[in-house]
């Protein structure tokens, strides 16, 4: 599992939550990811799943792609 700390992304969905016009527990129950987890993330208290972002994005509109970077040693 990767866990999302990155302000970008959470400037992201801060910015398309608002526009949306939906609480919290609206975009709880659309994307099935707990209430408490999306307010957490949101206050910038905690990171949230890469899956979990996955389904913000999806129920927000927003397209998200990941790049990872694992270097060898």
């Amino acid at each position: 599992m990767i866990i999302i700390r990155n302000n970008k992304i959470r400037k992201k969905l801060k910015a398309a939550f608002k526009r949306s016009g939906l609480t919290q527990s609206e975009l709880a129950h659309k994307s099935g990811v707990p209430q408490h987890r999306i307010s957490q993330y949101l206050a910038d208290k905690r990171g949230m799943s890469s899956d979990n972002v996955k389904c913000l994005c999806g129920v927000l509109g927003l397209h998200l792609i990941l790049k990872i970077d694992v270097a060898n040693k």
